[in-house]
């Protein structure tokens, strides 16, 4: 099981980035300087990110600031 603040860096980078495809994000986060321990698999960054809650992302997102 892969830790939900993997999933909300994923998320923001693929926004931040304007990456319109999965194919697309995965292959920037393999070539990525800053590299993500554990990197999950394409299909399961797909699923996770459409069953991530934009209750629980906010809530993540504004604990990073502090």
């Amino acid at each position: 099981m892969y830790p939900e603040h993997i999933f909300v860096l994923i998320l923001t980078i693929l926004y931040l980035n304007n990456i319109q495809s999965m194919r697309r994000l995965y292959a920037y986060l393999l070539d990525w300087k800053i590299k993500i321990s554990n990197l999950p698999s394409r299909q399961t960054i797909h699923y996770r990110l459409k069953r991530l809650s934009k209750k629980k992302v906010s809530k993540k997102l504004k604990i990073a600031h502090c």
